[in-house]
């Protein structure tokens, strides 16, 4: 990650929380070089909670005010069910299947306008689900 945020300006970054390294999330190119992708990973024993979730808006914001990305993509193992979940909450749609990192993988990808109508649906779910919160 440090070439590419040398190279680039832009890398994932560390998720921490209570001072505990989870994960790592953010954008960087794909290997190609040409679309700006989405990656997230984080340990088994913190999913579920929003992390994730809360990670990967910063990331896309950041991707799209601050680094001017028109897309972001994201490219998803068709059986990893938890990613491709977590891509569809973050405004992510599915598209075509290739081969990515020598694996076949699903491309998702997602724009500014579709990442704000995703925020803005769950923040209206959250709402209406009075106090449960809504991931």
């Amino acid at each position: 990650y440090l070439d590419h945020q040398r190279r680039h300006g832009f890398a994932p970054f560390a998720v921490v929380r209570d001072g505990r390294l989870i994960g790592d999330m953010g954008c960087q190119y794909l290997e190609d070089g040409t679309d700006v992708e989405l990656l997230y990973r984080l340990l088994p024993d913190t999913w579920g909670m929003g992390l994730a979730t809360e990670a990967g808006d910063a990331a896309l914001a950041h991707a799209f005010s601050t680094r001017g990305c028109v897309e972001v993509v994201a490219v998803i193992a068709e059986d990893n069910q938890p990613s491709r979940r977590l891509a569809q909450r973050l405004g992510f749609t599915p598209g075509n299947v290739g081969t990515y990192y020598g694996q076949r993988l699903q491309r998702h990808s997602v724009t500014p306008e579709q990442h704000a109508h995703a925020v803005a649906q769950r923040l209206t779910e959250a709402r209406t689900a009075g106090p449960e919160l809504v991931r």
